[in-house]
């Protein structure tokens, strides 16, 4: 569900610090979660954006209007 899915990134991006620090292979998403997010929306532009990532990315100033929200 979306409220599920927009919870969980807003956890990941709360302690995106903390994660790094307990496993090194989270360092890039500390760095930029939220570019991490869109570039891997926008290299695949033609497949739907769950609505919990797309409230996400609307919240950060992320979102394209030229993705589709998948319904």
């Amino acid at each position: 569900p979306e409220d599920v899915v927009y919870k969980m990134l807003n956890a990941f991006y709360t302690n995106r610090e903390k994660l790094a620090a307990g496993d090194s292979g989270f360092s890039a998403l500390a760095k930029d979660f939220v570019g991490m997010q869109v570039n891997g929306v926008a290299a695949n532009p033609d497949i739907p954006v769950h609505a919990g990532l797309a409230k996400f990315l609307k919240e950060h100033k992320a979102w394209n209007d030229k993705w589709k929200i998948a319904g």
